[in-house]
């Protein structure tokens, strides 16, 4: 009994651990032992599969049901949506650098400029090419999209010519989809539609030029099919070969094959008058200089021949004096005519040279086939959503009601 009640009281008193705790600060608190022995088997139990598989079983239907059910509104909404036609094509630029200077247009200078009277002088290629990854901005920015929206097609179905503009709101009719989601849940957004477009002028109707030097000003009708064109027309650069390439998606297949000819036509327009705005501002200065400087040149030249031809046999000094004053103003008329006409031609030979050209590695081609819907796929997705959304309810339930 002594030797007990020593060990009894030299052991240290031991807390129940089914009491206690621990939190990460080190502190210590007080729990309920029947609190306690729910959660560790709480942690340490296993799922039972088998029960799983049971409950499965047993809410076949339900889930046959829903899985069904969500599948044919998958299919019908798919059947609903309006067939859409991708046209694509792709472009690859012309790549200069620093040491093409000496090209085609200077090799002809330099070799059979002596025999034009031209002088064999160099020129420097500006390096003011717009890049390559800025391509896709350039189709995707306001003034390039607005110039799609207003350009004009032949539409063969309607046997009409109108814009873009005048077939989104009153040639094209949407698909019934597109009908039902207009009036049901995009009301508001389709009743500000019809006022905006009632409130428009006959003029932003007819497509009336909406820039005004460096401002554009649309309607918001107008600003709408922009938006619309914007997410249906774009470009994309490929890194590693530089190609670009151009897609237009649109409801009618002869309509997206002529968008995409036309955003090529208009993106190497672009190009080609930026690349070569300066040059022609330069070659416009030049001809009008040169037609000055050689009618001046012309009028000095028959006042010299006059003077000869009237003073053939006298020999005066101020007959000498006035011929050398006017050879002096025919040699400096000369030479700057002459000057001037070699400065064109160089003008000229280095615009050929600084115009880009560009290369169409696949052409446009009507689409036969539709892009969009993929109504196989959509339907396989609504079967997948209503199959794993039945069964989720169901486990879902079942842990509401403590069973798993």
């Amino acid at each position: 009994m002594e030797n007990k009640d020593s060990n009894n009281h030299s052991s240290p008193q031991r807390k129940d651990p089914a009491n206690i705790e621990k939190q990460g600060s080190g502190e210590y608190y007080l729990v309920s032992a029947e609190e306690y022995h729910r959660f560790r088997e709480w942690a340490q139990e296993d799922i039972n599969w088998n029960d799983v598989v049971e409950m499965l079983w047993q809410n076949r239907w339900f889930i046959g049901k829903i899985t069904i059910t969500v599948t044919i509104i998958g299919l019908v909404l798919s059947l609903l949506m309006s067939s859409e036609y991708t046209s694509t094509t792709s472009l690859m630029p012309e790549y200069k650098t620093q040491s093409s200077v000496g090209g085609t247009a200077q090799d002809l200078l330099q070799k059979y400029g002596g025999m034009l009277g031209l002088s064999g002088g160099t020129y420097a290629s500006n390096s003011n090419a717009i890049r390559i990854e800025l391509y896709p901005k350039i189709v995707q920015s306001l003034s390039f999209q607005l110039t799609l929206v207003n350009h004009k097609f032949h539409y063969s179905a309607y046997d009409t010519t109108a814009s873009v503009f005048a077939y989104v709101n009153s040639i094209h009719h949407p698909s019934v989809l597109a009908y039902v989601l207009a009036y049901t849940v995009e009301l508001p957004l389709t009743v500000k539609a019809w006022i905006s477009y009632w409130l428009m002028d006959e003029t932003e109707l007819k497509d009336s030029q909406e820039s005004q030097g460096d401002i554009i000003n649309i309607s918001e009708a107008k600003m709408r099919v922009v938006k619309m064109m914007q997410n249906r027309v774009w470009a994309s650069l490929d890194q590693e070969s530089g190609v670009i390439s151009v897609q237009a998606t649109m409801p009618n297949p002869k309509l997206a094959a002529a968008v995409t000819k036309l955003v090529i036509n208009n993106l190497t327009a672009y190009l080609k008058k930026y690349r070569t705005r300066k040059l022609k501002v330069n070659l416009g200065f030049m001809k009008k200089e040169y037609q000055k400087a050689k009618a001046r040149f012309d009028t000095i030249q028959d006042s010299l021949a006059a003077f000869r031809d009237n003073n053939r046999n006298i020999a005066t000094a101020a007959a000498q004096t006035k011929q050398q004053r006017l050879q002096s103003k025919y040699d400096l008329a000369n030479k700057l005519y002459t000057g001037l006409a070699n400065q064109l031609e160089q003008t000229k030979l280095q615009l050929q040279e600084q115009t880009p050209m560009f290369k169409t590695l696949q052409p446009v081609q009507v689409p036969l086939e539709k892009s969009s819907p993929n109504r196989i796929l959509i339907t396989l997705v609504s079967f997948i959503l209503g199959g794993v959304g039945a069964v989720g309810y169901l486990f879902g339930q079942q842990w509401m009601q403590g069973r798993f």
